[in-house]
């Protein structure tokens, strides 16, 4: 399988982009005119061609959330609106899932009852003993301090070899960082 689709290649942009700014296409002594002249072209293009704002957020996102970058190749002035941006896009996903769930436990308690056994019947278990409306229809603990605790987490693991596979290590830690 050749799948371009399976093979993360945003996120090694930024890291490019740093590598042919200053080695590959570095001034250097021994380059002739030409050679300094084309360089030079090279790196204005491809700064004209990146610098737009909302390209420069993708690719700082792009590049934060690859486990072999993290915030390696990000301006140290970014870090905090990376952070925060992607703290919020969290907590709006976590509330549609919870919104999702809610609506699908609303409508199994709104089928016929004919179709269920009756609460008599039924076997309790010691679980269902502590269940309570308010506990399943409140967050036990803030959204924003398990998103915050979930970002924080994802820095903490140690940045991976560049040759590893990012979609790979994503897949191991799914739990973690859902």
């Amino acid at each position: 399988m050749n799948s371009r689709e399976e093979y993360v290649s945003i996120s090694y942009l930024k890291p490019v982009l740093q590598l042919l700014a200053t080695s590959v296409l570095a001034e250097d002594d021994e380059d002739t005119d030409l050679t300094r002249l084309i360089k030079t072209k090279v790196l204005a293009y491809l700064s004209d061609k990146y610098c737009d704002p909302y390209t420069q957020e993708l690719l700082n996102v792009a590049s934060f959330m690859d486990p072999r970058f993290k915030m390696q190749y990000i301006r140290a002035d970014n870090i905090l609106a990376i952070k925060t941006q992607l703290k919020m896009e969290m907590l709006e996903s976590a509330r549609h899932t919870y919104n999702l769930e809610k609506r699908s436990r609303t409508e199994t308690v709104q089928k016929p009852q004919s179709t269920q056994p009756s609460r008599e019947n039924a076997k309790k278990s010691l679980g269902s003993l502590f269940k309570t409306s308010v506990a399943s229809s409140a967050f036990p603990v803030q959204l924003e301090d398990v998103a915050e605790a979930e970002l924080n987490g994802y820095l903490l693991t140690p940045v991976i070899d560049g040759e590893d596979d990012s979609l790979a290590w994503w897949k191991v830690h799914n739990i973690m960082f859902p």
